[in-house]
Parts: C-alpha cells; structure tokens; sequence
C-alpha cells in the first residue's frame, strides 16, 4: 500500500488577534517527610531472625563422564532428578538400593528442524510448563533432600524453544521476558531448606576469526566453556568444576574444583573430592 508523503506546508495568514498570555505555572508543593513514629525500626523493615540453612545450592560444570551425577546423588536423599540427559544410566544404579530417588524423563515431540517454528515452540511450551510444574512438586515434597537438573543446559535451550521455537537467529532484546522467566524459575529454591544441584555442560570455546582470503571462519580457543543461562552463577550459592583425573595402570580419581563459593570465599580455588558431604563441612563447617 503506497503512503502518501507529507503535504507541503502552506504559508498561514497572518492573524490580527493578540496572543493570550500563558497562565503562570504554579509551584509545586513540596511533599512532607513522613514522620517515624516506630522507635525499634524504621517504616517497612523488619529485624532479620533468619538462621542460616544446612544446604547447598549448587552449580557444577563438567565435561561428559566427569562424575557430575556421581556428585549430586552423595547428597541427601530423598533425591528428585530432572533428566533431560541419558548420562545417568550405570550411575543412579549405584545409590538406588540405599537411597530414595526419583526421576522425571523429558523428551521433546518435535525437534527443531522436524517441524515448524510454531509447532516446535508449542511442543516445547507444553513440556516446559510440565517440567515446571514438576520442579515446584519435586521442591516441596524433598524436604531437606535434593533437587538435580540434569542438565541446566537443556533447560535453558527448552525455554528458548517454548518461546521461539528456534535456538539461533534471536535478536538480543528479544531475550528480556526469556531471561526474567529463567531467573524467577532460579529463585524457586531460595528460602527452602533443600539442596539444589545444577549440572550443566562444559564445551569447547568458539571464536570467529579472519582467514588470509579474507573469510570468517570459527575455531576452537583452546578453553572450555560453561554452556547454558549465562546469569546461573548468579542465583547458586556455590560454583564449581567436576573433573576426572585417570591413573596409570587403570581407574580414576574424580574432583570438585570451588571457583566460587558465596558463603566461604576462603574456599575459592580449593579442590575436594567429588563428594557432597565434604563440600559441605568446606563451606558450612562442623554441624
């Protein structure tokens, strides 16, 4: 449809009226302070009573069979896991006999590229709003046992999904309303006394960069990278890398690496053996 262009604008005649004054503007009222009448604290505040609680919110990073899942089933049981990944077969059959554990599986009907953006998208909506909705369940019902998402990762690409049923070609103000859902999904543990663990992928690190021809290629740093929801560090109350160390002759060690610990900086940089009841004593001390 053409739109018509801005007319010219046409010379007015020139009016023989006097102009009115303009009204004079009147001062603002100043608003008055509110007067405190309380004497034990001020408008709005109440005295903190909170005790700090015997657990751990968790964000452990590692490479594929770095003992990830190994790690979050030492925690307190009962043990609610989330599996978007099947990399807890040959492990959970190691602690089911001893400890309570339950497991919600997750599968997307529609992958991207076997449908449309809209179908992906709507599959996606309706497994995330289950996932969430055994989340909040999982949350309530463990007590003081512990939640697992296994992995972080695949929740962040499913919400990306169940908004835009695609993962790539998304301008970033778009991501907005994305990134306030995940962050109030993130808070759903604060003010429980549940253990909180966050698995989540560590991949290879990617840069572009300009061959002699002068085309953009990609290659790998040499580094590795945390993949998932980039303010994950943020709602945790410990970060760490698990990582396996192989012996010669046969057999491995594996580790926890602290890169960041809310309660115990002290802690920073200290690697303990991959087991929830050490990092535990680390961070919070003797009971």
């Amino acid at each position: 449809m053409a739109i018509p262009r801005n007319p010219k604008p046409q010379p007015q005649a020139q009016s023989t009226e006097a102009t009115p004054a303009a009204a004079p503007l009147r001062p603002r009222a100043p608003i008055p302070a509110r007067a405190n009448t309380n004497t034990t604290h001020a408008h709005g505040f109440v005295k903190s009573t909170a005790k700090l609680a015997r657990r751990l919110i968790i964000s452990a990073t590692g490479e594929d069979h770095s003992g990830k899942n190994h790690f979050a089933f030492t925690a307190p049981a009962p043990i609610y896991v989330h599996s978007f990944d099947p990399g807890i077969e040959g492990v959970i059959e190691k602690f089911n006999q001893k400890k309570d554990i339950y497991v919600a599986t997750y599968e997307l009907e529609v992958q991207p590229g076997e449908g449309t953006a809209q179908a992906v998208a709507e599959s996606a909506d309706k497994l995330w709003a289950d996932f969430v909705s055994n989340f909040r369940d999982g949350l309530a019902s463990c007590g003081q046992g512990t939640t697992v998402l296994d992995t972080d990762t695949e929740v962040w690409e499913l919400l990306r999904l169940a908004r835009f049923g695609k993962l790539t070609q998304i301008m970033p103000h778009m991501y907005g309303p994305v990134n306030a859902e995940m962050r109030d999904l993130l808070h759903e543990p604060w003010g429980k006394p549940v253990n909180v663990f966050f698995l989540s992928k560590y991949v290879d690190e990617w840069e572009n960069y300009t061959d002699a021809t002068g085309k953009e290629r990609g290659r790998k740093t040499g580094n590795k990278v945390q993949k998932g929801f980039s303010d994950l560090a943020f709602h945790v109350q410990v970060c760490g890398v698990n990582y396996r160390e192989d012996r010669e002759g046969g057999g491995s060690d594996f580790r926890f690496l602290i890169t960041d610990c809310r309660q115990a900086p002290e802690c920073n940089g200290m690697v303990i053996a991959n087991d929830y009841d050490e990092l535990l004593l680390n961070v919070l001390g003797p009971e």
